[in-house]
């Protein structure tokens, strides 16, 4: 009975033995733990995965393991979960700090050690490295996030587009009802005429005719309008450097004999230096020109003074004509660049327009990343002031 005693704590001192030899050279990262945690056996594996020496190690916990406060009570909680555990097997990610600083993600797999009443005495705890799977995750966790960053922004550009797209559609449909509906007054008018002069005497005919004359001329320049307005519409590519006092100049003597019919005072104040913009010159000329027709259309006694101010801290060209003409009523500046609007007191003075000329100059002007302001006075006179962007001609020349 001796013997057998003696042979079986043999095998059983001799198996231990065999067990730890092989725990401690095994080419994984193994740990025994006691009920409360803490390490009581460390194999090399482990010890040089974790920068300390195997004595530096036991005795403590993978918690104390644990640098950050957050992180210490994250694996606290681990170890607290895991020593509580009845289950066969478990595992948790956890993270640790080496002596080096260094910041190690390992996956903490355990398994309960049973004393012979079937009671947990410790653990197993074996440790696998994911620090490099564990940094691939948050790379890909940061990855999605600006993907889903960017297809936010791509989605609302997408809405932004197609909201602007609707509002385009429908400033469309709005302009074909506008022009629709402008061009069918002076035809039902022309269609009245051409009825009356059917069955009108023969001393009334030149009365028709001059009245069907005057309305071909109105639908004629409508159309021109639009025309003139759908090309403001669009982007211009070929800009070039333009003087413009140069411009302003001529357009002054061509409109000279207009204004002395008329009996007002044109002219122009210009700076002593050149005025050079960039821009496409047929449709700055025409926005010129549009402000001038009106201010010749809307001044019956007095002056208009084209001035040019070069603003060059600010780098702007302001270009203002300034009229002594009717004014325009408060009420009626915050419309007067909607496109069709004719005010009350032009329509009454029976000033022939199409109510595009001033959409058309705000629409030029905003093109040339310039604005358009407006200053009048009922009864007083109006101001139009252009204001464009500087441009120097030898910068122009040099390219």
């Amino acid at each position: 009975m001796n013997n057998r005693t003696t042979d079986c704590n043999h095998r059983q001192g001799s198996d231990s033995k065999f067990w730890k030899r092989l725990s401690q050279n095994m080419p994984l990262a193994y740990c025994k733990l006691d009920t409360n945690g803490k390490l009581r056996f460390v194999n090399g594996y482990a010890s040089r995965m974790f920068g300390r020496t195997q004595e530096e190690l036991l005795g403590l916990s993978f918690f104390e393991l644990s640098e950050d406060s957050t992180d210490k009570h994250r694996t606290r909680e681990t170890i607290t979960w895991k020593v509580s555990d009845i289950d066969d097997y478990a595992e948790r990610d956890i993270k640790i700090y080496c002596n080096n600083s260094h910041v190690m993600w390992i996956k903490l797999i355990m398994q309960p050690i049973y004393d012979s009443f079937e009671r947990i005495e410790g653990f197993h705890a074996y440790c696998l490295d994911i620090t490099t799977s564990k940094r691939q995750e948050t790379e890909l966790h940061h990855l999605i996030n600006y993907l889903e960053g960017q297809i936010d922004q791509r989605t609302e550009s997408l809405v932004a587009a197609n909201e602007a797209l609707e509002e385009q559609h429908e400033l469309y449909s709005k302009i074909l009802r506008d022009i629709s509906h402008e061009i069918r007054n002076p035809l039902a008018t022309i269609g009245l005429q051409l009825h009356l002069l059917e069955r009108a005497f023969p001393n009334d005919t030149g009365r028709h005719l001059d009245i069907l004359k005057k309305q071909l001329m109105h639908v004629l320049k409508l159309v021109d309008s639009i025309s003139n307005f759908a090309e403001a519409s669009q982007n211009v590519a070929n800009h070039v450097a333009i003087n413009l006092v140069e411009i302003l100049k001529q357009m002054i003597v061509s409109y000279a004999p207009r204004a002395e019919a008329k009996n007002l005072h044109l002219a122009g104040e210009f700076p002593p230096e050149t005025a050079y913009v960039k821009g496409d010159t047929t449709q700055l000329t025409q926005v010129f020109s549009n402000l001038l027709i009106n201010a010749l259309n809307y001044t019956s006694g007095g002056e208009i003074i084209v001035a040019v101010e070069v603003d060059a801290q600010n780098q702007h060209i302001k270009t203002s004509i300034h009229d002594t003409g009717m004014g325009i009523p408060a009420d009626e500046l915050p419309h007067i660049f909607d496109r069709f609007y004719r005010g009350h007191n032009v329509m009454e003075a029976e000033i022939p327009g199409s109510g595009l000329g001033l959409g058309i100059v705000q629409e030029i002007t905003q093109s040339h990343k310039g604005r358009v302001e407006v200053q009048s006075q009922e009864g007083v006179g109006t101001r139009f002031t252009v204001i464009l962007p500087c441009y120097s001609a030898d910068q122009n020349d040099s390219r």
